[in-house]
């Protein structure tokens, strides 16, 4: 198990460029998080970061948000690795249900009654000799009552899909 804290970028997923959920091409902020292993397949990891709009005179405060995040990773064989994750940003005050690290945000979001923008996605890893290929999938607020209307302009979603080959030429990934 490990505590982090500190002041900057988490990326969750498989891309090095940038991931789904959480990337490093986003602005540093203050978080803190933990993540525990159960066993040597199964990963949990957990955080909460405060984010902060600047302005040109400083810290926009009207724009302060936390984000909550979770993430369960299943190593299911050597060579396949899936994860889900689930993640809620919300104006900046006390939410009890949202710093449980094992609620599920969805359900706390709606039965609050709250319109904070949960977001949630899967990411499939293969892993064969030297490649990785992975795939990723991201939802926004997806309303599932209207998910098959192409007019419902709410459900909002991301796709990453990559391959990295290791050792392309000696010490060369590509």
């Amino acid at each position: 198990s490990t505590l982090s804290f500190g002041r900057d970028s988490l990326s969750w997923g498989e891309s090095q460029f940038a991931n789904l959920a959480l990337s490093s091409t986003s602005k540093p902020y203050e978080y803190f998080s933990f993540d525990i292993p159960f066993g040597e397949k199964i990963y949990f990891i957990w955080m909460t970061g405060f984010l902060k709009d600047s302005t040109e005179t400083g810290v926009d405060e009207e724009g302060s948000k936390i984000i909550t995040a979770h993430r369960f990773e299943y190593q299911l064989t050597d060579w396949f690795m899936f994860s889900i994750y689930e993640s809620v940003v919300y104006e900046e005050k006390f939410e009890l249900a949202y710093l449980n690290p094992f609620s599920l945000y969805y359900i706390s979001e709606v039965t609050q009654g709250d319109y904070d923008n949960k977001l949630g996605g899967f990411d499939l890893v293969f892993r064969l000799s030297s490649s990785a290929v992975y795939f990723s999938f991201f939802a926004d607020d997806w309303d599932f009552g209207e998910l098959f209307k192409p007019s419902y302009y709410h459900n909002e979603m991301g796709i990453t899909l990559g391959m990295r080959h290791y050792d392309f030429f000696p010490g060369l990934t590509f």
